[in-house]
């Protein structure tokens, strides 16, 4: 029997240098990022979560299509300006070293209630606005963080299942 806990790769190779562009408009940079990490079309990702093209796809099902083609999304960690969402008396403070950190990440947008999904290297910010060609890390306002690793395990049967059919 195979050991079931996951291993993670410390050889960032996998990480995009360049990012696919979303078209002016669009609301597809979460396929965007998704597909650029693993390297095919956006079409592709939408066609595989079985989404109409265009429409924003959801933070769980990003997860899901990474999962499905070999990389693990940890835990999101969303952060949100002045609280930490607990109702109890206990602080939760915390320090990420993002160097070498590779993560899907959510930023603000200029328009209220708009978030864009952004791509975060461990050394640079892969952007697939159009309208963005580079731009540093601190000037986003990052709402979500999603750790991405390289897994080195099988894939979960529920996935395998899917595959072929129950």
């Amino acid at each position: 029997m195979t050991n079931p806990i996951p291993t993670f790769s410390e050889d960032l190779s996998w990480v995009p240098s360049t990012i696919i562009k979303q078209h002016p408009g669009a609301k597809t940079c979460v396929a965007c990022v998704a597909a650029s990490i693993v390297k095919c079309s956006i079409e592709y990702v939408y066609d595989y979560l079985v989404v109409p093209f265009g429409e924003f796809i959801y933070d769980s099902e990003f997860g899901i299509f990474m999962l499905a083609h070999g990389f693990c999304c940890l835990p999101h960690l969303r952060l949100d300006e002045g609280t930490t969402g607990l109702t109890t008396n206990t602080q939760l403070n915390f320090t990420v070293d993002l160097e070498n950190f590779p993560c899907f990440m959510s930023v603000e947008t200029e328009f209220k209630g708009v978030e864009h999904a952004v791509f975060w290297t461990g050394k640079e910010v892969l952007d697939p606005s159009p309208l963005v060609d580079k731009k540093e890390l601190s000037e986003y306002k990052v709402t979500t963080i999603i750790p991405i690793f390289k897994r080195e395990w099988e894939k979960p049967r529920i996935l395998r299942a899917l595959e072929i059919g129950f």
